[in-house]
């Protein structure tokens, strides 16, 4: 099998859009391979941060499809991490590898690296065939292919779903259930602080009203209200800002909890192995709130 398209044009377009859309309140950190990393200094702000981990598709010449694969035990690994995670995929309407001739029907004028701007490729736009899972609802799904490759101490591929004409079929009966959303709706999500299905890590001054008194666990609505006083310049520099950071994890739907910075370290024993994984920090300022 062959790559559908670049893994490497993919990640380009997708840091395209993000450094477009929220300009200098977005910061990304695309890891090395092999050494540990440790960025709890990114950010430098307050705001929400999340992984992205960004997949393409394979064409199956011999089926007439695109296949997606994903290794179950980076999925494991990721789930294990404090802040969370997203599967970031295309779902082609081409035929073949883009760029070749077999995709020229659908591509038409449009040469295919104009696919990252929209004034250029209009409908074709890679954000309308661009989706989004949330890891926590893979690894729940698949958690009989994890386990079966953890006993095998091995990576181990599996083949989740397949995609003809555009059309996303899952393979696994676990995935039915799961609706992947469009890459634009997203981040749409993300702007206005998520839900209990799209969570992310938070980051907001130590002590700040109504956090410090509420104990290790607070309401994902207090945070979002924490961030808006941050946005909307409501929190002097001599104040809660100077107190040093806070970070706060998802721990049951709608509830977070206070985590040490040093679990909030990028590292956590994980040894980098591709380099397709993006960390994505959203400033206060770049939400809507």
């Amino acid at each position: 099998m062959t790559r559908s398209l670049p893994e490497k044009t993919f990640e380009h377009w997708c840091s395209i859009h993000l450094n477009y859309r929220y300009r200098s309140h977005l910061q990304m950190w695309w890891p090395s391979s092999g050494p540990d990393i440790d960025a709890v200094a990114i950010p430098g702000s307050y705001g929400k941060r999340i992984w992205l981990e960004l997949k393409t598709v394979e064409w199956n010449v011999a089926q007439g499809r695109h296949d997606l694969l994903i290794d179950a035990k980076q999925l494991d690994a990721y789930g294990k991490q404090s802040v969370p995670d997203y599967y970031v995929f295309p779902v082609p309407d081409w035929q073949g590898v883009l760029g070749d001739s077999s995709s020229t029907g659908w591509l038409g004028a449009v040469p295919a690296s104009e696919l990252a701007y929209q004034t250029r490729s209009k409908e074709r736009w890679f954000v309308n065939w661009t989706f989004v899972v949330p890891g926590h609802l893979l690894r729940r799904s698949l958690a009989s292919e994890i386990a079966t490759a953890l006993a095998r101490g091995t990576s181990m591929d599996i083949r989740i779903a397949e995609i003809k004409s555009g059309m996303l079929n899952w393979i696994q009966p676990g995935l039915t259930t799961i609706s992947p959303i469009l890459w634009k709706l997203f981040w749409e999500i993300m702007e206005t602080c998520g839900s209990p299905e799209y969570p992310a890590q938070f980051i907001v001054p130590r002590g700040i009203g109504g956090l410090s008194s509420g104990g290790p666990i607070v309401l994902r609505s207090q945070l979002v209200s924490a961030l808006k006083l941050i946005a909307d310049g409501k929190l002097s520099a001599g104040g809660a800002l100077s107190e040093g950071l806070q970070l706060y994890e998802q721990s049951e739907l709608d509830d977070y909890r206070a985590i040490e910075a040093d679990r909030g370290s990028l590292a956590d024993g994980f040894v980098w192995a591709d380099m397709d994984r993006a960390l994505v920090f959203i400033e206060a300022g770049g939400l809507r709130l």
